[in-house]
Parts: C-alpha cells; structure tokens; sequence
C-alpha cells in the first residue's frame, strides 16, 4: 500500500521488484480509503461472504451466477466464484428450491383470479418512449377492463407511478 497511499516504495525492495509493482500498480487506485481495481472496489477480505450474501438475497436467490454476474460488475478479489459457490451452496432457500423445486408448500398451486364485474380488475401498461409529441408526450398508458376488454389509452409526457395513478383515476374511476 506504500506505493498507492504515500506514493513511494520502501528503499528494501530492489529494482526488479519495483519495477513489477509500479507496473502493475497502474491498474490500482486509492479513493476515500478504499482499494479500487481497474474501477472495481475492493473489498476487506472480512467483508467479503458478507458482501456475496447480502447480494445474493438482493437479487431474490437467482443461483451462482446471476450473483457471480452482480458481483464481478461491482467488486474485484481472485477467488470471487469460490465465495459465491460457497454462499449459494449454504443457502437454506436455495437448498429447498434445488431439492423441492419449489418453496411454496404443496397446497399452493397457481389458480385464476376471479373476474365478477366491470372494473373488477384492470390491466395497465405503458407503451414508449415514442418520438416525441407537440403536447411533450412521449409515452402511451393503456387500461384494459379485464370483464368488458374495454380499452383506454392516454399519451402521457412519462410513464412515472403518479402519472398512472392520475390516468387511473381521472380518465377510468371518475370518468365511468
């Protein structure tokens, strides 16, 4: 670390060594007391199952390599798929999945939600970006009525929760 914090390497090491850490000290830097690689922090060895942990419940239990994938993208340390391998291996959901094929118990199965009425249940979604408008309208809101296949479509500016909500309630609940 003397290289990277002070800038200097220690008069002990002879040339050859110094001239293999400086070269390959290029790939490192040092911000705000924390080791980067390449742009790619790294982390304490002590923190590091934490890490891969925390990641892999994040990411909703997606197997090694979706995690190994989120890892490599954010972080650097030489033995990365062993951590993973060792996480995912001990972990209690994914070890359920794998050997159940499910978490679910055996009395849940996929059933149809009931459609009894008009607005009983509605569909929305969002089309765009689209080439913009006069108005500044870029996207397209579209409501489906799941009972009637009754269809409303709106060209919004974006396609944000609030502009769904007021889309919602302006032009279906109050309108009909």
């Amino acid at each position: 670390m003397g290289l990277l914090k002070e800038g200097f390497i220690p008069d002990t090491i002879d040339l050859q060594e110094s001239k293999r850490v400086r070269k390959r000290a290029t790939h490192y830097c040092w911000k705000d007391e924390k080791l980067y690689f390449k742009g790619l922090y790294m982390p304490k060895p002590e923190d590091r199952l934490k890490l891969v942990t925390q990641m892999h419940e994040d990411l909703g239990h997606f197997g090694e390599q979706r995690t190994l994938t989120e890892i490599c993208q954010r972080y650097f340390w030489n033995n990365r798929t062993e951590c993973v391998k060792a996480i995912v291996k001990t972990c209690r959901q994914c070890q359920l999945v794998k050997s159940e094929g499910s978490i679910r118990s055996g009395d849940e199965r996929m059933k149809s939600i009931p459609i009894c009425d008009l607005f009983y249940r509605i569909a929305l979604d969002t089309a765009g970006p689209l080439p913009e408008t006069k108005a500044g309208n870029k996207y397209i809101l579209v409501a489906i009525d799941h009972y009637s296949k009754w269809c409303e479509a709106k060209a919004v500016a974006d396609h944000g929760a609030k502009t769904a909500a007021r889309f919602l309630e302006d032009d279906l609940i109050c309108r009909y």
